[in-house]
């Protein structure tokens, strides 16, 4: 795994389970 996307994926990661949070909280 390189580190070259490792914060955009993380950043994707989070909005991903934010976003389904979201969908579950409202």
């Amino acid at each position: 795994m390189s580190c070259f996307n490792n914060t955009q994926s993380i950043e994707r990661i989070v909005y991903a389970v934010l976003s389904h949070l979201n969908d579950k909280w409202r």
